[in-house]
Formats: C-alpha cells, structure tokens, sequence
C-alpha cells in the first residue's frame, strides 16, 4: 500500500533564545567599549577633568656628594630648606610633630598641596615620609645617605612616589605627574650636589630643570 502521509517539510532551525541573548549582550558590550573609547580620546584632548594615563609615579635618582652623611642628612632633614634644589617644589612649611605642609609647582600657576609626616628617621642614614589624608595627591618616599665606603663624600639615593587620590585625576593634577620625569630628579639632585659643594646653585642648571 502507498503511504499517503504527508511528509514533514525541512525548515531552517529557530535560533534558541539564548543564542539571541547572546548576541544582544555582544553588542551593548561592543557599544560601551566603542563608547569608552570615544570618552577617553575626548578627555585626553583637553576636558576639565582627564584619566591619569600613570595611576602612580616613581621617580629613583642617586648622586655622589663631596660632603659628610651627617652635613647632607641636616640639610634635608629642614624640609623646608628643599625647594632651593628641588625645582618642583614652591615651598615646603615644618607644622611640627613630624608634620609638615608641601606646597608643588602645577601648571598654569597653579598648585598642588598636602601635609606630610615622616615614618623612619634615621640620623645621618635615612628619612622616609608619606602625605597624609585630605591632600590634593597621594606621596610618599624615602631617602638614604650611604657613606662612601672607598674614600670621602655620601651617596644619595632618593625615591619619590606620586599618585592622584582617585582614579580620575583633575587637570592640574594629570599634568603635574605628566611633567614628572625621572630626568627631572636627577636634575634636582645635581642641584643638591653644586648647593652642598659649593653654597649655590647654578643658573644653568635650573632653567634646565624647569624647561625639562
């Protein structure tokens, strides 16, 4: 006997819901990313507020000073005496208790403050610091008087750390650690070493640092 039941047609598969779901959410994730993309390339071009493209910043330098541990720990351990060799620095304020209050050079005439109190002091070795809460940036670092070993003078080594407060850094704040730059240490510590040696520091050499 002939079978006369209809046999079924072929027909293309129904894509699943979770396969559609799938591709819905490929394409919001797509679109966020092209969208972060675009806000990031605006915000670098200049917005009021800009993404820290370095979340932190380390600056090491070291130098050989023709002076005692002891001459050079007493020099830096005024803080408030820094900012004739360090050219990033407006001024620096003893607010007593191991506190004191750092005022940097940002752009634009602007300013960057916050408070600091030192950790370690270690007369004639080592002195390390950290900023304190409520500053415009995160810092913190350490310096070391290593005496020479092999004859007179000290070694210098020196560790700065900066770091906005957030992960989204002012303008002001974005620019300061882009001027940050390990060269300008090393400038600064050659400002140190002509100031301890000789009692001055040279024209040149802080020109160079503020066009650096």
């Amino acid at each position: 006997m002939l079978n006369l039941r209809k046999k079924p047609r072929h027909t293309l598969p129904t894509p699943s819901a979770g396969i559609v779901g799938a591709a819905a959410i490929g394409l919001v994730v797509t679109g966020v990313l092209a969208y972060c993309a675009a806000t990031r390339n605006r915000e670098d071009r200049g917005l009021p507020f800009v993404v820290a493209r370095r979340h932190r910043i380390h600056l090491q330098g070291a130098i050989h000073i023709d002076r005692s541990a002891k001459d050079i720990y007493t020099y830096w351990r005024d803080f408030s005496q820094l900012p004739k060799t360090m050219t990033f620095l407006e001024n620096v304020e003893e607010r007593g208790n191991d506190v004191s209050h750092w005022v940097a050079k940002g752009p634009l005439d602007s300013t960057l403050e916050w408070d600091s109190q030192i950790m370690d002091d270690l007369p004639n070795e080592r002195i390390s610091w950290h900023s304190l809460g409520g500053s415009d940036i995160r810092t913190w670092g350490d310096v070391e008087f290593r005496k020479n070993p092999h004859g007179q003078g000290t070694e210098v080594v020196v560790n700065f750390n900066f770091e906005p407060p957030g992960k989204i850094a002012g303008a002001a704040i974005g620019r300061f650690l882009k001027g940050l730059e390990t060269a300008v240490l090393n400038q600064n510590l050659r400002n140190l070493k002509a100031y301890m040696e000789t009692g001055e520091v040279p024209d040149s050499s802080v020109q160079e640092a503020k066009s650096a």
